[in-house]
């Protein structure tokens, strides 16, 4: 029993005065707990003590136990802890099934009774689960009575004897949990291969022809981008939010309760065969991803590249360990003991982070050039943050056709190739000046401080929260609880409604800085009407976009520009939606 259940049945037992109560947690080495429940193709009696006691002394107990119990054939499975070492009787092979509906009869009185005339460390602490899902019956010398929810006993007060018995019916979730993990094993098992095959033996891409230019079509404009964001976002927004809300909702209900659809030895069969076909895989697919991108980098080493190409390999830690969250509670059907898996939630962590840590570095050292002294928006950076008082390590290129800069951790300046390519000198030097900015406030180490701090806030709240509903209403926990999507979804979009005002003003604050710097109200809005233009983002945001956005909206950010540009004595006539001036820019590029 994981810790969890320890608090569980501490707390009923506090709750139902029990006395004396066995308490795992506490490191006195004295006391036994007996645990009984029950699942659509499952029955087990779990005893959990100290690991003084001896595996070997525990197993030949829980023998005595099942003969005791008029079951000799069962199976057995141990786990160990740290402190405690436990093992579980399984009579699953004894639990009846009749129209949907699964029933057993423990023989509880008998159980305990075998444990207490044993020399199992004493006292020993009973615990009946049951649960809106689970319905269970207690008979004994004071009649029969159900049971809606866990309960604790002693040996005493559950009384000899006794027999505990549960009742469950199929649950219609479990069958939506049941097709996923069907579309789940077959994606894996016929998908993964296929995807291997395709990356080492890609097809040959024919040489597509350039589009005709047509000479009547609209030059590309604000309006027109706003006018798409809106189509978009009013096509997309339903289609593909309630579909997602309903899977967060009924992800981890139906992966619980998926087993009373899906026959134990099919279960075991198909996850089985899905571990030995994406593990490989996961392993492949790194080497094969890295052999075909240097491959092709030999062939063209002037190529495009895209600076998050090392992204993919996080993803497969990522989709492990989602997997290893999601099928956490079913550990005895994989086969495998809670230390290896807890080993293996562990290493998938650190593989994330780790590969994270490497695909940032990877980025900055082997998909950007570094600028050197010369190139004229490296020495206008450097000018600029002398002058500024500010910091900058380096300034580096991009090579990415998207308009777009960066200041990061690291005290460095990205910019990338459609900055260079499609921005006038002026342009890119307040764009420079920008980012320069939030280097002078600080805003990156802050904002980075500010969600670390938040993320860890959120995860003591989640995780507050859980223990209470989980004891407060257990009937509601199956939807609150179990499910990892929930978590997911809370935890983005919490942390993007706290942390998005002040990297908004973050925004505000660093294009103030551009603006003094430049000395030029036109440049700095143009320049930033400009990447608004190029890289097709509307003018003003609408719905959650206002709140939970990163950046203010192109029109909010001009409003701000105009308003510090009177403070500061400035011209401030502009209008974002009259063509932009074509500068010193390429022939193909001019008018846009």
């Amino acid at each position: 029993m994981p810790s969890r259940g320890f608090q569980d049945a501490n707390s009923v037992a506090e709750k139902s005065s029990v006395n004396p109560w066995p308490d795992l947690l506490e490191s006195s080495n004295s006391g036994t707990q007996v645990a009984f429940s029950g699942g659509f193709h499952d029955a087990d009696v779990v005893i959990t003590t100290y690991k003084e006691y001896g595996e070997d002394r525990l197993i030949r107990l829980a023998k005595q136990v099942a003969t005791r119990a008029n079951y000799p054939n069962c199976d057995y499975s141990i786990s160990r802890g740290r402190r405690l070492i436990c093992v579980d009787i399984m009579f699953d092979k004894f639990v009846r099934h009749e129209d949907g509906v699964a029933t057993f009869n423990f023989p509880a009185g008998d159980i305990v009774l075998c444990l207490s005339e044993s020399d199992v460390p004493k006292p020993i602490g009973v615990i009946l689960e049951a649960g809106k899902h689970v319905e269970g019956e207690l008979n004994g010398l004071r009649g029969t009575r159900r049971m809606l929810e866990s309960e604790v006993f002693t040996p005493k007060s559950l009384g000899y004897p006794t027999s505990y018995s549960f009742q469950i019916k199929r649950s219609f979730i479990g069958l939506v949990g049941a097709i996923c993990e069907g579309f789940f094993t077959l994606a894996a098992v016929t998908a993964f291969p296929v995807i291997v095959y395709f990356l080492i033996f890609p097809r040959k891409k024919k040489v597509a022809e350039p589009p005709e230019v047509d000479p009547n079509a609209a030059e590309p404009s604000l309006t027109a981008n706003q006018t798409k964001y809106e189509q978009t976002r009013r096509r997309l927004l339903p289609l593909l939010l309630l579909p997602f809300l309903l899977v967060m909702q009924l992800a981890g209900p139906a992966m619980h309760y998926s087993n009373e659809w899906i026959p134990p030895d099919l279960a075991h069969a198909a996850t089985n065969l899905t571990i030995w076909v994406t593990v490989p895989f996961c392993l492949l697919l790194p080497a094969v991803l890295l052999v075909r991108n240097s491959r092709e980098r030999r062939k063209q080493a002037d190529t495009t590249t895209n600076p998050l190409r090392i992204m993919p390999f996080l993803l497969i830690p990522m989709v492990i360990l989602f997997g290893l969250l999601m099928f956490g509670q079913s550990t005895l059907s994989l086969r495998i003991p809670v230390e290896t898996y807890r080993l293996m939630v562990r290493g998938t962590l650190a593989a994330t982070f780790g590969i994270l840590a490497v695909g940032i570095i990877y980025n900055m050292r082997r998909q950007t050039v570094r600028l050197e002294p010369g190139d004229p928006d490296y020495d206008y950076a450097m000018s600029l943050a002398t002058s500024a008082n500010v910091r900058l390590r380096a300034v580096r290129l991009s090579k990415t056709p998207t308009a777009n800069a960066a200041a990061t951790l690291f005290r460095t300046i990205i910019l990338t190739s459609g900055v260079r390519e499609k921005m006038s000198v002026e342009e890119r030097r307040a764009i420079i000046a920008h980012e320069v900015g939030h280097l002078k406030y600080s805003h990156v180490p802050i904002y980075f401080a500010v969600t670390l701090a938040l993320n860890l806030v959120f995860f003591a709240i989640y995780f507050s929260a859980q223990t209470y509903l989980r004891q407060a209403y257990p009937n509601v926990r199956e939807f609150l609880v179990l499910s990892p999507l929930l978590l997911n979804m809370a935890l983005i979009f919490g942390i993007r409604l706290v942390a998005s005002p002040l990297s908004r003003k973050n925004e505000l604050a660093a294009d103030r800085f551009a603006l003094q710097s430049i000395g030029s109200f036109t440049v700095v809005a143009t320049a930033l009407s400009r990447i608004h233009l190029l890289n097709g983002s509307p003018h003003t945001y609408m719905g959650l976009d206002k709140v939970a956005g990163t950046h203010p909206s192109l029109l909010k950010r001009i409003d701000s520009l105009r308003i510090a540009a009177g403070e500061l004595g400035m011209e401030a006539s502009f209008d974002p939606f009259a063509p932009l001036p074509g500068a010193d820019l390429p022939p193909v590029i001019a008018g846009v």
